[in-house]
């Protein structure tokens, strides 16, 4: 199924990727994620998110994608509250209270290594480990991926304006 366009927005906040958070009742199911197959077999994906326009019970974040396992390192709104969490195929595996409605996301990737990592920073410049490292794998015909999600499992409501989101790695750059 196709994720109608006006359910993300390059407008609506000023230089911002807006994802809306439709109703899912997991990341498997959620239907506005935005992905990148990855390139060569390390590198480093950072994303800034401003979790003004969150719900209760949306999860927006940065996720990793490979064969049947999943990888999530995200904010929950609980209760009024937020949470970093990562998640591990449908498993949070671990949740910390974040004060702050900005937060920096990132994965480390080495795929040749088997060895990926998230972690999180309230100010970009120094970043906490999040979770337990992940392997991922090449599956289906797609491959490993990396990318952005919003979804939300009580209800069809909130947002994640992501600032920026820049990709480094160490596979071919252009074709000339």
């Amino acid at each position: 199924m196709r994720t109608p366009s006006n359910y993300w927005s390059l407008t609506e906040k000023s230089g911002m990727l807006m994802l809306k958070a439709l109703k899912a009742d997991n990341f498997t199911k959620a239907r506005n994620t935005l992905t990148q197959k990855v390139m060569g077999t390390t590198g480093e994906a950072v994303t800034e998110m401003d979790l003004t326009g969150f719900t209760d019970g949306q999860k927006a974040g940065l996720c990793s994608m490979g064969g049947k396992n999943t990888n999530l390192l995200g904010v929950i709104r609980k209760g009024g509250q937020f949470y970093v969490f990562t998640e591990k195929n449908g498993k949070i595996t671990d949740e910390k209270v974040i004060k702050s409605k900005r937060i920096y996301l990132k994965v480390q990737i080495d795929i040749k290594g088997a060895k990926n990592q998230f972690f999180f920073s309230l100010d970009n410049k120094q970043f906490n480990l999040s979770g337990e490292s992940f392997t991922t794998s090449a599956g289906y015909w797609k491959g490993t991926r990396i990318g952005l999600f919003s979804f939300n499992d009580t209800n069809e409501s909130g947002s994640a304006a992501f600032n920026w989101f820049t990709y480094n790695y160490d596979g071919p750059k252009s074709i000339k």
